[in-house]
C-alpha cells in the first residue's frame, strides 16, 4: 500500500480454514493473547472460523507492514479497538458465520462491517433512525427500498463509522441521534473526518467501509484458498 491507500479482502473461512491452520502452524502469527481469546469460543465449529478469520488477518497485516509484527500483541483502546502501535496504517476484520471482511488502510483510520440477510425485530421509529443516521453518514447515498435489507446496509454503515472512528457505536450512535440522549449539536466528532462506502460483496450479504477522508477505497479482493498462494501473499 501507498500514500492514502486501502485494501479489502473477503475470505471464505469454510474453503480457506484447512490452508490457513496449516499456514499458522508452519510459521506462528497469532499472538498469545490471540490464541486466548480463540479458545474461549466455546463452539469448536466457530472457534475454527474465528481461528481462520485471525490468521488471515496476520497474513495481511504482515503484507502490509512486514514480518517484524508476527505475534505481537495488540494494543486495545478502551473501547476495544485493535491497533499495532506505531505500525503506518490501520486495519480493521468483521465476519459472520463462513465469512471474514478485512480492511487495511495506510495513512488513516479504517473500519469494516458485514452482515447477511437476517429478520430484525426492531421498531419502526428505531429502524427509521438508524437509516437516517446512515443516510448522514453515506452523504445521502441511497439505501436498498426492501425493509430489511434497508436497515441492515444502514447498520453496516454505522458499525463501519464507529470501527473506524474508534469510539465505539453508542457514543457515535448520540452523535447521529439514534441514540436514547439525542443529538447534541455542539458535539465535535471523536475523530478525523470520515467517508463511508457501501461495498457489493454478494447476494444476502451487506457491506461497508468507513475510511479516513481522501483514502482511495479498493474494490474487494477474494483471499486465497490455496496454501502456498497464501505464504507468498504474506510476502507481498
Amino acid at each position: 500500500m501507498k500514500g492514502r491507500d486501502s485494501e479489502l479482502w473477503l475470505v471464505d473461512l469454510a474453503r480457506a480454514a484447512d490452508a490457513l491452520a496449516a499456514v499458522e502452524a508452519a510459521t506462528p502469527r497469532l499472538s498469545a493473547e490471540d490464541e486466548l481469546k480463540i479458545a474461549r469460543v466455546a463452539d469448536s465449529a466457530t472457534r475454527r472460523e474465528r481461528r481462520a478469520a485471525h490468521v488471515a488477518l496476520r497474513v495481511l497485516l504482515e503484507r502490509a507492514f512486514g514480518p517484524a509484527w508476527r505475534r505481537v500483541p495488540y494494543a486495545v483502546s478502551a473501547t476495544g479497538k485493535p491497533s499495532l502501535a506505531r505500525a503506518e496504517g490501520a486495519f480493521s476484520l468483521s465476519h459472520v458465520s463462513g465469512l471474514a471482511l478485512i480492511g487495511l488502510a495506510r495513512g488513516g483510520a479504517i473500519g469494516v462491517d458485514v452482515e447477511r440477510l437476517r429478520p430484525l425485530r426492531l421498531s419502526d421509529e428505531r429502524r427509521a433512525r438508524i437509516e437516517r443516521a446512515a443516510l448522514e453518514l453515506g452523504g445521502d447515498a441511497a439505501l436498498p427500498a426492501p425493509p430489511e435489507r434497508r436497515t441492515l446496509q444502514a447498520w453496516v454503515r454505522i458499525e463501519a463509522a464507529a470501527k473506524a472512528d474508534g469510539a465505539g457505536v453508542g457514543p457515535l450512535l448520540e452523535r447521529l441521534g439514534v441514540g436514547r440522549a439525542g443529538l447534541r449539536r455542539d458535539e465535535p466528532a471523536a475523530g478525523a473526518p470520515l467517508e463511508v462506502h457501501d461495498l457489493a460483496l454478494g447476494e444476502a450479504l451487506f457491506g461497508a467501509v468507513a475510511l479516513s477522508a481522501g483514502t482511495q477505497v479498493a474494490p474487494s479482493r477474494s483471499f486465497p484458498l490455496d496454501r502456498d498462494v497464501i505464504e507468498k501473499l504474506a510476502c507481498g
